[in-house]
């Protein structure tokens, strides 16, 4: 008796079955690389605004440190300017001999302050070294970083320079005559009276005009430098 063979079944074909795994797995690789794509632009808009952040901070600082440092120098010259165009001896002098730190005051502060927040950010710290001339400020910026709210900071230091008319001898500001830093009146000799001399004739009725000493510049120049 023979047997009617089997009908053979439907078998598929091994390229069907491997395009039907990618057909089914593409739509999880797309949604994957939306997601890296996207958690990869958050860091790199997160890492570009910080670094601006930190541009800001770093220029506020400068501003800041240069702007305070340039009001001591200011100082410096406006006192200075006003000794030259003194009408005495004692006018003269009496600007002479200051301490370095006396010409740091309140408005070099605000100035620090003042340009801090032009520049976006808040001044944090503040302080005057009068043995090296320099003033060193410390600034935060306002704003946060885009995703946190970290705001970045930055210090800078700034020292003034004197290059012409004042100087700086011992702490202490004079003026520069001849090549050489003065701070006080030099002492002037009595002229020696001799034995049996007659008297000197009275003087004119009419002063002297009285004049800076010779080899006394008529204007100073104190510069501010930012310091790396």
């Amino acid at each position: 008796m023979s047997q009617t063979p089997p009908t053979p079944t439907h078998t598929q074909h091994p390229t069907q079955t491997v395009s039907n795994e990618r057909g089914s797995i593409l739509p999880y690789v797309s949604v994957a690389a939306a997601l890296v794509a996207f958690v990869a632009l958050g860091l790199m808009t997160g890492l570009g605004d910080a670094i601006l952040h930190r541009r800001d901070a770093s220029n506020a600082a400068d501003a800041a440190a240069l702007a305070a440092a340039s009001t001591w120098a200011g100082s410096i010259e406006s006192t200075y300017e006003n000794a030259v165009d003194a009408t005495s001896e004692d006018g003269l002098w009496s600007n002479a001999g200051k301490g370095l730190g006396s010409f740091a005051g309140p408005g070099a502060r605000r100035a620090a302050e003042r340009y801090a927040s032009l520049d976006g950010a808040t001044l944090t710290a503040y302080s005057v070294d009068t043995s090296q001339g320099t003033i060193t400020v410390s600034v935060r910026t306002k704003s946060a970083v885009t995703g946190t709210d970290q705001r970045l900071t930055a210090t800078s230091t700034a020292k003034i320079v004197f290059e012409d008319g004042a100087c700086l001898s011992d702490g202490q500001v004079g003026f520069e005559i001849n090549g050489t830093c003065v701070t006080k009146r030099p002492q002037t000799k009595a002229p020696v009276q001799k034995k049996d001399a007659k008297p000197a004739p009275s003087a004119s009725a009419t002063p002297t005009p009285f004049k800076v000493p010779d080899g006394m510049s008529r204007k100073a120049k104190v510069s501010a430098r930012l310091v790396n």
